[in-house]
This record gives structure tokens, sequence and C-alpha cells, in this order.
């Protein structure tokens, strides 16, 4: 019908701007991991402090930095990438909690990749949605909501402090 370049044969048709446009997406998502995996190793080293002959992180600092961050980097990244490219890198450093703290934790990390997603206007479904029916500018969207998204990422950071109180750092 002239919208898609097609190859045919015999078993498939191949839509070539859905390929490229995925393919696409797929090779930013590699760059975010990078990325993240940098951010998060920084803020590691940071929160870190040598006790002997090796170093410890304080995974109280670390949480209360990391999920306001993590938050944040879901607006520019998509939630939906975040939350698959960091849970490993994130929970690997806090491995040493008790269950409930782990689920607690849990919770946050989502509820902040979640949150973080609507500073832009293209990172969370439920913004998409609201910022086409007002029809607000990524500007519009980012005045409006920032005070509020940055508030709630600052007391989850606060919440991640407080819920690995009893966490021995590692």
């Amino acid at each position: 019908n002239g919208n898609f370049i097609v190859l045919r044969n015999n078993f498939f048709e191949v839509p070539w701007p859905e390929v490229l446009l995925v393919s696409g997406i797929m090779f930013q998502s590699l760059q975010q991991g990078r990325i993240t995996t940098h951010i998060l190793a920084w803020l590691q080293k940071k929160t870190s402090a040598k006790v002997g002959d090796e170093y410890h992180v304080n995974e109280r600092k670390f949480v209360a930095f990391a999920l306001p961050i993590l938050g944040a980097l879901s607006s520019i990244f998509t939630e939906v990438a975040m939350g698959a490219l960091t849970v490993i890198p994130f929970f690997r450093v806090n491995e040493n909690q008790k269950e409930q703290t782990k689920k607690e934790l849990v919770i946050l990390f989502e509820i902040a990749i979640g949150i973080g997603g609507g500073l832009t206007r293209f990172a969370a479904p439920a913004i998409v949605i609201a910022t086409k029916i007002f029809k607000w500018t990524h500007l519009q969207t980012f005045v409006y909501l920032a005070p509020f998204i940055l508030g709630v990422l600052i007391y989850i950071g606060y919440k991640g402090y407080k819920c690995t109180e009893d966490t021995e750092d590692v």
C-alpha cells in the first residue's frame, strides 16, 4: 500500500521501518544500561568506606541516593527500561538485608521508577495520556509536575534509608 517497504518471501513479510525502530530501541536500552551501571558504580564508590583492608558500601546511604536518582532517570530513559536495567545492580549492592527489608525495598524501587517517569511527557503511560488530553508541552509537564515528583522521590529516598536501618554494610 506504499506505507511500508516490505521484503517478501514464501514464509514471512518484514516491515522494515518497524524492524529498524525496534532495533534502535534495543540499542538505546543497551546504552542506557551502560550509563546506569556507571552511575550506580560511581554512587557505590561514593558511599563506601575502608574498613580494615577492604571497602564496605554504606547500604543506607546508597539506597537513600539511588532511589531518587533511579526515579529521576526513569523520566529520561523510560520506566520500563530503567526497571529492567537497574533491578539487578541495585539489589546486588543490597543483598544483606532481612526478608522484610528486601520486600520494602522492592516496593520503594518500583514506586521510584513509576513516579519518576512523570518528569517528562513521554516516559510514563499515564502522563502521556494526560498530556495529550490537556495539550501540555514538555516544559509545562515539567513545571507543573516536577515539584511534586521531586518531593516524592526525596521522600522515597528517606523511606529507603529508614527501612535499611538494621542492614549491615557489605
